[in-house]
Order: structure tokens, then C-alpha cells, then sequence
């Protein structure tokens, strides 16, 4: 059971049982679709790849360019969206 935990001034919710969680992770997929720009890979996206991108299904990363340090799908436009 999750139980509020004070931490630092900042209340999170603690949990001790995960079980909950690993059988809606199999059960409920869901589609992490991030739209960022080549300036923002290394200074943003890597923080929602670092934190929170862990509870994807699927993670996808959408740039307009290449970068061979992150792991981006390249749209040439964003016109290319529609």
C-alpha cells in the first residue's frame, strides 16, 4: 500500500508492494511520444529519458535532426506530421 512520506520538504508517495504496478505495466500499454528540437536532446530530453521515460511501453523521441548520442527518430519537417 502507498503511504505519503515527507522527504526533503517534498511529500512523494511511498510504495513497498509494486505488484499493482507491474501487472497494469503488462496489462496497459502506453505510447511516451516526445517532440523535441536539436538544441533541446542533451539539455531537456535527457531528463525525461533519465526520469520519468522508464514507464513507457514505448518511448519515441521525434527530432528534425540526427544526433548520435541520443536515440531520436528524425521527422525532416514538422510539416511531415500531418
Amino acid at each position: 500500500m502507498a503511504q505519503l512520506v515527507k522527504e526533503n520538504d517534498l511529500f512523494i508517495f511511498a510504495a513497498s508492494d509494486h505488484s499493482v504496478a507491474a501487472a497494469l505495466y503488462k496489462k496497459v500499454r502506453i505510447l511516451c511520444w516526445v517532440m523535441t528540437s536539436p538544441g533541446n536532446l542533451e539539455k531537456k530530453a535527457i531528463h525525461v529519458y533519465r526520469t520519468w521515460a522508464h514507464r513507457c511501453n514505448e518511448l519515441l523521441f521525434v527530432s528534425s535532426k540526427a544526433n548520435d548520442t541520443f536515440p531520436a527518430k528524425v521527422i525532416s519537417k514538422y510539416t511531415d506530421l500531418y
